[in-house]
C-alpha cells in the first residue's frame, strides 16, 4: 500500500480514527485472504469494535469495499496490487524453475561427459595401465565399481524405493541457494537428500521444486549480511520452511531496518488495533 496515496484521498482524510483504524484492518485482511466477508457481524469481530460501532462506521467505510461475490466484498485497489504480487511471484517462480532445470541440464551434460571419458580409458585399459596383468586389471575394476556404488547409494537415499528420480533431487537441491556455487556437485549429501525426498513425498516435486526457486530468487535480494541467516538445506525442507508464504523471505527497508513483509504485516495490523484502542479511550 502506498501511504502518501492512501491518505491524500479525501474520504479518507475525512475519515475518523476509529474508521480510519477499521478501514486499516480490513484492507489488512483482504490483503490475506483475498476479500472480506459481506457480513457486518464478522466485520465487527475483524475490526474489534461491537457491532453498533461497526454498524456507524459501515456507512462511510462500505464505499470502499463493494460486492465482488456472493458474500463477498474487496476493495478495488487492494485487488489490484495483490493480484500484482501475485502474477510477480507466479513469474519469479516459472523463470526460477526454468534457470534450476538449465543449471540442472549443465550439471548432467558434464556428467555424462566424465562418464564418457571414463568410459573410454575402460574400454582401452592397455593404453592407460599398459604392462599390467589381467588379473591386476580385474581387481582394479572391482575396486572402482565398489566406490562408484557407494557414492551413487549416499546420493540417492532411498530415492528409488519412493519412486523418485536423482534427476528431481538434485536439480532441487542445486536450485537452493546455499548451493548455487556448487553447480559441478553431482553427488549430494544424504543429510540433504533425505529431507527433500521426504518433501517431495508429502507435496510433490512441482511444489518443492517451485517453493525453493521462489526462497532463492527472494533470497538473492538480501543484502549480504542478511544471506548469513539462509537456512540449513536439511532444515528448511525438514522444518516445512519451503511451505510458508513467500512473502515472508522478502525484505522491505522501514526507518534504515531491513523487515520481511510479514512483519510489516504485524506491525501494520497492531498499529491499527492501537489506533482502534485509543479512540475509544482503552488506551491513554
Amino acid at each position: 500500500m502506498n501511504p502518501a496515496k492512501f491518505l491524500s484521498d479525501k474520504i479518507v482524510d475525512a475519515l475518523s480514527t476509529l474508521e480510519l483504524g477499521a478501514c486499516l484492518r480490513l484492507l489488512c485482511r483482504q490483503w490475506i485472504d483475498g476479500d472480506i466477508p459481506d457480513d457486518l457481524e464478522l466485520l465487527a469481530r475483524h475490526c474489534r469494535l461491537a457491532e453498533a460501532e461497526m454498524q456507524r462506521a459501515w456507512s462511510i467505510l462500505s464505499g470502499f469495499f463493494p460486492v465482488v461475490g456472493p458474500g463477498k466484498r474487496a476493495n478495488r485497489y487492494m485487488w489490484i496490487e495483490r493480484e500484482k504480487v501475485i502474477a510477480d511471484l507466479e513469474r519469479k517462480s516459472d523463470e526460477g524453475t526454468r534457470l534450476a532445470r538449465k543449471r540442472w541440464d549443465d550439471v548432467k551434460n558434464k556428467r555424462n561427459a566424465a562418464g564418457n571419458a571414463n568410459g573410454s580409458a575402460a574400454s582401452n585399459p592397455a593404453s592407460t595401465v599398459s604392462g599390467m596383468s589381467g588379473a591386476v586389471q580385474e581387481q582394479i575394476g572391482e575396486e572402482k565399481s565398489r566406490k562408484e556404488q557407494t557414492r551413487e547409494e549416499g546420493s540417492r537415499v532411498g530415492a528409488v524405493g519412493a519412486g523418485l528420480s536423482d534427476e528431481m533431487v538434485s536439480l532441487i537441491w542445486h536450485t537452493y541457494p546455499k548451493n548455487h556455487h556448487r553447480a559441478d556437485q553431482i553427488h549430494i549429501p544424504k543429510a540433504d537428500a533425505d529431507p527433500i525426498i521426504e518433501a517431495i513425498a508429502r507435496d510433490g516435486e512441482d511444489f518443492v521444486l517451485g517453493k525453493t526457486a521462489l526462497y532463492a530468487a527472494a533470497t538473492a535480494q538480501w543484502q549480504p549480511h542478511e544471506r548469513n541467516f539462509i537456512l540449513a538445506t536439511d532444515k528448511f525442507y525438514r522444518a516445512f520452511e519451503y511451505r510458508k508464504d513467500p512473502r515472508e523471505w522478502e525484505r522491505t527497508s522501514i526507518d534504515g531496518r531491513r523487515r520481511s513483509k510479514a512483519e510489516q504485516l504485524v506491525d501494520d495490523q497492531i498499529a491499527a488495533r492501537n489506533e482502534a484502542r485509543r479512540a475509544f479511550g482503552v488506551d491513554r
